[in-house]
């Protein structure tokens, strides 16, 4: 069963956020009310007892269309934020009462939000997101006027600047020779290849830029998806737990799985929606389990099984293959003469329990790839779905201001576990 709540305002910002409590879930919510009366929103979910409290603050700095949070400051969030036209990025500090779970419904607290840092000043050419490293909790990533910002939050500064222009100009479908804002839907930055990899979303391509080769450099781009089917990609996500596959949500309605060594077709792709999604994420733990949210009022949660990082049960690393490889042929030498004495003196044995061992193979079927469930409990469509810090929990929120949490169904759990 869903528990759902709901706010004053319409609602697009939405991200998870660590709890002081280990058995309980958190997220942040922000309303886009344009008369300037905005909230932030701190929601505290407790699976034990299936209880959802809430607090919110007032929040005078504008509409709030994007908000993301870094596990190395968890009383910090960056904030997208909307005043006459115009767009900002900043960096908030949140009330240190949240230091301590919420125990009930608190209503409106008097705590004021601070904010610490404007990243990005006012500027119509904004991209509606920002992203946190995910190692190094103290850079954020930025995109305006064609080109991606990492800036670094201790110092606040501009650390390093990528022109998307520079190094992807040949790739891109450019009318007036400069890129739109509303081009970029989505940039996503890799927990792997050393977090030197960005990928962006620009129309219906997904490029992959390597930040440590010059923008100037075609080279920069180390990989190209583009989706005949999709007139524009609004969402992608990279598996966390494998360098090869990344995956996009867009117009033509499919939650799609890209092989980065084969980019010309998807490796996968699931119909999960009946208009376009606009959020797609991988289960930061258990990556078979993947959400996708659209403007179908619905959220669907698939398992993309054949493109996991363990599709077919516990891996082998490759470096442990080789290095005992040497060693299984030895073993297999001086096992031959051996068990060709025990075949000897048990094969009545051993053919019966060879009988039991495939009828227990045979009865065992394996995991597909398929859409597990789809939650229907919003009216709106919904432009956001994350994953909790528990692996079992999520969140979504649709415009008609409600929020739902949601739980993975006990015998998907119980298959992944078990």
């Amino acid at each position: 069963m869903s528990i759902v709540t709901t706010f004053e305002s319409q609602c697009r910002a939405l991200t998870s956020t660590s709890s002081p409590d280990e058995d309980s879930s958190r997220f942040l919510v922000g309303t886009l009310s344009p008369t300037g009366n905005n909230l932030l929103y701190l929601l505290e979910y407790k699976d034990d007892n299936n209880n959802l409290a809430k607090v919110s603050f007032k929040f005078p700095f504008g509409e709030v269309w994007h908000l993301s949070t870094s596990s190395k400051y968890p009383n910090l969030v960056a904030g997208v934020l909307g005043n006459t036209g115009e767009l900002s990025v900043a960096l908030f500090k949140l009330p240190d009462e949240l230091a301590n779970s919420i125990e009930d419904d608190y209503g409106l607290s008097e705590s004021p939000i601070e904010q610490v840092f404007e990243v990005y000043t006012g500027d119509k050419n904004l991209v509606r997101l920002s992203q946190w490293h995910p190692e190094d909790g103290s850079q954020l990533l930025t995109c305006a006027n064609g080109h991606m910002d990492i800036w670094d939050i201790e110092r606040q500064t501009k650390a390093k600047s990528f022109s998307l222009l520079g190094s992807a100009e040949k790739f891109l479908d450019l009318e007036s020779g400069e890129l739109k804002p509303s081009q970029v839907t989505d940039l996503r930055w890799s927990s792997l290849f050393d977090c030197s990899v960005i990928a962006a979303a620009v129309g219906s391509k997904v490029l992959g830029i390597d930040t440590r080769i010059p923008d100037s450099s075609p080279a920069s781009v180390c990989w190209l998806i583009q989706d005949q089917r999709c007139n524009k990609v609004r969402s992608i996500d990279f598996n966390p737990n494998s360098q090869y596959y990344i995956a996009s949500g867009g117009d033509d309605c499919r939650a799609n799985f890209w092989d980065l060594r084969k980019t010309s077709t998807p490796a996968l792709n699931l119909q999960t929606h009946t208009h376009w999604i606009w959020s797609i994420r991988y289960n930061p733990f258990h990556d078979q389990l993947v959400l996708s949210a659209g403007s179908d009022s619905r959220v669907a949660l698939m398992r993309a099984q054949s493109v996991a990082s363990d599709p077919y049960g516990q891996a082998v690393d490759d470096d442990e293959d080789e290095n005992s490889s040497q060693g299984d042929d030895e073993e297999k030498e001086n096992n031959q003469q051996q068990d060709e004495s025990d075949t000897a003196n048990g094969d009545k044995l051993e053919n019966v329990v060879g009988e039991s061992k495939t009828k227990d193979k045979n009865d065992q079927k394996p995991l597909t790839n398929e859409v597990i469930h789809v939650y229907q409990e919003h009216d709106d469509s919904v432009y956001a779905a994350e994953w909790a810090t528990d692996p079992w929990i999520f969140a979504s929120l649709g415009l008609e201001s409600r929020l739902v949490i949601g739980r993975v169904p006990k015998k998907e759990k119980f298959n992944i576990l078990f």
